[in-house]
């Protein structure tokens, strides 16, 4: 199944109605209702493929572990709680999990070739194999900087976001990423060493 077709147009259709439920209300009515889970499936998805995506670059797997952080979600639910956390950054972060626990699981620490679009405008999009030494060496970094990365630079974060959502103090946070950054730095610089 392709969770990223046709979830946009109803997306839209849930976001315009004036008498949407608030995601508060959605989450509260999901941990008995499925179709209100169902509807918090259907907003969030997408953006869990699109960050899955990026992390792994295999779709088939992304949609897997899409499906098994909605799974995890639900198994959890009941321990969500609105402490300044969207419930899209609590899924995030189990995404992050998933991700980890799907390459371990593997046993391989290279991916697929990308074949998502251009996250770049075609005249600015970088060299196929820059993208995948830096999704390989991302994957190489320790989970816990894998995460901070992908959520402070791929999906938009801020520092005391990604705290929250982590359930860490900002200053581990800020710490992940500049040990994140420096080794991610070290890695592309061996891969172009080799080039």
């Amino acid at each position: 199944m392709d969770i990223t077709r046709s979830i946009g147009a109803e997306q839209e259709s849930l976001a315009g109605t004036e008498s949407a439920p608030s995601e508060r209300e959605l989450v509260e009515s999901a941990r008995t209702d499925r179709a209100a889970f169902g509807t918090l499936y259907r907003l969030h998805s997408r953006a869990i493929y699109r960050f899955v995506r990026s992390r792994v670059g295999d779709p088939v797997a992304s949609e897997d572990i899409v499906a098994e952080t909605f799974l995890e979600a639900l198994k959890s639910l009941w321990r969500f709680r609105f402490r300044g956390v969207p419930f899209r950054h609590w899924l995030l972060v189990i995404a992050s999990r998933c991700v980890a626990r799907w390459i371990r699981q593997s046993r391989r620490r290279t991916t697929a070739p990308l074949e998502s679009e251009p996250v770049a405008p075609a005249s600015e999009a970088p060299d196929p194999d820059e993208l995948e030494a830096l999704r390989g060496a991302l994957l190489r970094l320790p989970v816990p900087q894998q995460t901070v990365l992908t959520l402070f630079y791929l999906e938009g974060l801020r520092v005391s976001e990604i705290a929250r959502a982590m359930r860490s103090r900002s200053g581990t946070v800020k710490s992940r990423l500049a040990r994140g950054r420096a080794a991610l730095h070290g890695e592309l610089r061996a891969w172009r060493e080799v080039e």
